[in-house]
């Protein structure tokens, strides 16, 4: 005995892009980046701090626990920046052999040039 509702459809999976990946899946990729940042940066921190007292308490001074910490800060940024300039224009070259046998140079971020079929 029906009613003549029709059953509700199915919930379909978000549309996934050209590098294959579902919108979803690309903003916990970013979440996991900025929680990175955060990790290195507390990590960075008590790293400084850290050697800081232990040159304190060495050579019984009072300051280093500052360099540590400045340094600890500088550092934390220092990756707080990179994420934030995004991938860098200043790849490492790398050497490749083209299809006519001569090796050319080209950056990572290149693309590739087409390959001649010849």
């Amino acid at each position: 005995m029906s009613l003549g509702k029709t059953p509700p459809e199915p919930i379909a999976d978000p549309p996934e892009d050209s590098d294959g990946q579902s919108p979803h899946a690309r903003s916990l990729k970013k979440f996991g980046h900025f929680g990175a940042v955060g990790v290195e940066m507390a990590v960075f921190l008590v790293l400084g701090v850290k050697a800081g007292q232990w040159l304190d308490a060495r050579y019984d001074t009072k300051y280093w626990v500052l360099v540590g910490l400045a340094l600890g800060i500088a550092a934390g940024f220092r990756g707080l920046f990179r994420l934030a300039r995004g991938p860098s224009s200043r790849t490492t070259p790398e050497e490749v052999q083209t299809s006519s046998g001569k090796k050319e140079v080209r950056r990572e971020d290149e693309p590739l040039p087409p390959s001649d079929p010849s």
